[in-house]
């Protein structure tokens, strides 16, 4: 959905004179140069001279939008930089500019594997010059995420300038000083998707009482155990005799869904399916009190 900004603002500065942002005249202005749909226009009054920038977003090509630089000269303009950048959320932010910089971020979305990236860009006055800084993840839980692209920014101040507002960004993963569930089940059980194959061996759990979701609906229950199987995330039960929850399988392949199949009231032994073990998927046998795990390709 094309969303734009709804409100007009001027920012002051003593030393580096004005910043206007979507004044309808410099809009106007920009519709005229480029003749593209401009949905944003920052005007900067800087030491380095006067800049008009343009922001257009084609919708009709999913997610791709082009930002266009003008420097004023002899009462005319000229285009002195050009960038094409994903931003498949319609949105545009933190456009502004200060006395070295233009900057705006935006934001892309990947398909159904939950992978998308986040872009920092930057146009640098004195160098004329567009920079952009890619950060970017690959499943929904940020399994594997990283900048793309930093040795590529060779100008410190744009950089340093990025690295502020990385460390601001909500969508810049953020370590945090404890494990969580999931971390913990893929140390202890390292190597247990090729392990299952060769031969019965040991799954290990970890238990909190505090449940990790609000779970909506149960999968399974008998008169040990429930069981609660996420859509697009992790396998979980909760053991009824000690009041605690555990994750029992995460997919090989992180954004997949497991396939639950049985809970055995006897020996509390389930069955799942993972889709992604091998070419056709496999048949995963698990006993939640013994802890012994075996697996069969299909």
């Amino acid at each position: 959905m094309k969303r734009q900004l709804l409100f007009l603002f001027i920012i002051f500065h003593p030393l580096f004179g004005i910043s206007q942002l979507n004044i309808k005249s410099d809009i106007i202005t920009l519709k005229k140069l480029t003749l593209e749909e401009i949905s944003y226009s920052l005007l900067s009054k800087t030491e380095n001279g006067e800049f008009l920038t343009g922001i257009s977003c084609d919708y009709n090509i999913w997610g791709e939008c082009t930002a266009f630089v003008y420097k004023k000269f002899g009462g005319s303009w000229s285009l002195k930089g050009k960038l094409t950048f994903y931003n498949s959320n319609g949105e545009i932010d933190n456009f502004t500019s200060n006395k070295n910089l233009i900057y705006f971020g935006s934001h892309s979305i990947g398909g159904t594997s939950g992978n998308g990236s986040y872009y920092f860009n930057g146009y640098s006055f004195k160098e004329d010059k567009f920079y952009s800084l890619e950060y970017y993840w690959s499943d929904y839980n940020y399994s594997s995420y990283g900048f793309n692209n930093i040795e590529e920014i060779t100008n410190e101040t744009i950089l340093k300038y990025f690295e502020r507002k990385a460390s601001e960004c909500e969508h810049v993963y953020k370590l945090s000083d404890e494990l969580t569930l999931d971390e913990e089940w893929k140390i202890d059980n390292k190597g247990i998707y090729e392990k299952i194959f060769e031969g019965k061996t040991k799954i290990k759990f970890k238990y909190t009482s505090n449940p990790p979701y609000i779970f909506e609906e149960i999968t399974a229950e008998n008169k040990d155990y429930i069981i609660y199987n996420l859509f697009k995330n992790n396998l979980y039960g909760y053991k009824k005799s000690t009041r605690e929850y555990f994750i029992i399988w995460i997919p090989n392949w992180y954004y997949d869904t497991t396939i639950f199949m049985s809970l055995d009231d006897k020996n509390n032994s389930i069955k799942i399916q993972d889709s992604t073990l091998g070419s056709n998927g496999a048949s995963i046998f698990i006993n939640l009190d013994t802890n012994d795990v075996y697996g069969f390709y299909k």
